[in-house]
């Protein structure tokens, strides 16, 4: 096995299944809690966050205005400049806020749902906030990045499992849904959107506030979905 070092933890596992299967292994039913229909059967019940891929809102918050200081002439004038000063940061502040907004609101993968995952022979259960089925009839492309099942059924946006060693899961599934042996299988190649790729997660708040000669630097440059 050799030939394995270098590879993910997952995807050994995974690799190792599917020499099994190839053997003459066959998936063997547990017990489980979820309801089965006639001849169903379940294989797996595991942790799982359940992420979509969808868009947001892009609302921000709008913010304005100024003070005036005092009655008096200095006062107006000293208010009249940091009124002015207050704007200035504003319209900074608001046009970094609407950038981030588009970029939030661009396709991405989201978390939607975390609970149980139970793999039947027939379908993926979830329960989560709701109860879901993803039965494998409806699937009509699928792939595994050694993080994530991700799966593509009618009617449903794209969808992924983040589930303990997916690359084993995933092999299982493809030899209940389809009868096929898969080994070490590939992502899905990105579609026609920058946000296919799950690298895409949105990034965190900077951990110290930003200059004004930061902020001038980052609105001055075009959002990632426009660079060529």
């Amino acid at each position: 096995m050799s030939e394995w070092q270098g590879t993910s933890p997952s995807r050994r596992t995974g690799r190792s299944l599917a020499q099994a299967l190839r053997a003459g292994t066959q998936p063997q039913p547990i017990r489980a809690r979820v309801h089965l229909e006639a001849e169903e059967f379940c294989v797996a019940e595991l942790p799982v966050t359940v992420h979509q891929l969808l868009a947001g809102d892009g609302s921000y918050t709008h913010k304005s205005g100024g003070y005036i200081i005092g009655s008096s002439v200095a006062g107006a004038v000293l208010g009249g400049a940091f009124s002015a000063a207050r704007f200035a940061v504003n319209v900074t502040g608001n046009q970094l806020r609407e950038w981030r907004a588009a970029r939030d609101a661009a396709l991405q993968w989201r978390p939607v749902d975390a609970g149980r995952l139970y793999l039947t022979n027939r379908r993926f259960a979830i329960q989560g906030a709701i109860w879901t089925d993803l039965w494998f009839r409806d699937i009509r492309l699928s792939g595994c990045d050694s993080e994530a099942i991700e799966l593509h059924a009618t009617g449903e946006s794209p969808i992924r499992f983040e589930i303990p060693e997916p690359d084993y899961w995933f092999v299982l599934f493809n030899k209940l849904a389809f009868d096929t042996v898969v080994d070490a299988p590939e992502p899905i190649p990105a579609g026609p959107h920058p946000a296919s790729s799950y690298a895409m997660k949105p990034k965190g708040p900077p951990s110290r506030p930003r200059t004004s000669a930061e902020l001038a630097h980052l609105l001055s440059e075009p959002p990632p979905e426009a660079a060529t």
